[in-house]
């Protein structure tokens, strides 16, 4: 009986060696390839995610030039040609003094080149009552060439309370000439 009982150790003792191998040598290594490509899927979906704000902010420009089609296309407003320009520039200093605004600045920003048109950003500051500032924002956009309002920002002047600081960025546009 003793012997039977060896024999048994020793065949269970063979299988659990057995196990052993199997684990090591099938198991260990799939679950090592698992977590590889778990890491990689994590990379994979980090790279999604980044590229879905890209899509997103692509999605916000599309959406900005649909609206500015359609707005160039119901309005009465007219897009000149950049030698047009100065007019504005000198059209919205012509304003600033008629309207009695003072500390008046007006600078243009980089323009931005479209298919068709150039977007370009201008920053007005100026100084003076409240109504006058008001004003001056009904008269640009009352002007016939297209003109979009980005921002508009009044403070309380700090040389004069009973006035305003205003700042205000826009945009106008000019078609693209052929290069």
């Amino acid at each position: 009986m003793q012997k039977s009982n060896r024999s048994q150790i020793v065949v269970i003792a063979i299988m659990v060696v057995m196990v052993i191998l199997g684990v090591g040598f099938g198991w260990y290594p799939i679950n090592s390839d698992t977590k590889e490509l778990r890491a990689e899927i994590n990379q994979t979906q980090q790279k999604l995610l980044g590229s879905e704000s890209k899509t997103e902010d692509l999605k916000a420009l599309a959406l900005n030039v649909q609206f500015i089609r359609r707005e160039i296309n119901t309005t009465n407003k007219v897009i000149p040609r950049q030698d047009e320009l100065a007019a504005l520039v000198r059209a919205m200093g012509k304003e600033l003094a008629d309207l009695g605004l003072g500390d008046q600045s007006i600078s243009t920003q980089s323009s931005k080149r479209g298919n068709e048109y150039v977007t370009l950003p201008i920053e007005v500051g100026f100084t003076g009552d409240a109504e006058a500032g008001f004003r001056f924002v009904r008269n640009i956009e009352e002007m016939p060439r297209l003109v979009q309002l980005q921002k508009l920002v009044f403070r309380s002047s700090r040389k004069n309370p009973s006035q305003v600081e205003t700042k205000l960025n826009m945009n106008t546009f000019f078609y693209a000439t052929q290069e």
